[in-house]
């Protein structure tokens, strides 16, 4: 992961199977998925994001995720995600 000053992203690897449990957090959050199919759940709505496609996630918005297959995503945080530092 690499933050900036106002902004973190990093490379995500999902093995196929995995579950990513519902939370939330005060960042807002972009995620482009370079590789796989993941089924998220955002804010209640379920969608399936493949290969080059992306989702805006609102600060606060409760969200969560399986990995159909394995998945490489990339996640941007604004602000910069202190606790992943």
């Amino acid at each position: 992961r690499s933050h900036g000053e106002k902004a973190s992203f990093g490379i995500v690897e999902i093995e196929a199977g995995s579950i990513l449990p519902l939370h939330h957090h005060h960042n807002e959050q972009i995620t482009y998925i370079l590789e796989g199919a993941l089924e998220m759940e955002i804010g209640g709505e379920k969608m399936l994001l493949t290969e080059g496609s992306y989702y805006v996630i609102p600060s606060n918005t409760p969200h969560s995720a399986i990995a159909h297959e394995a998945c490489k995503v990339l996640d941007i945080f604004s602000p910069v995600r202190e606790d992943y530092k």
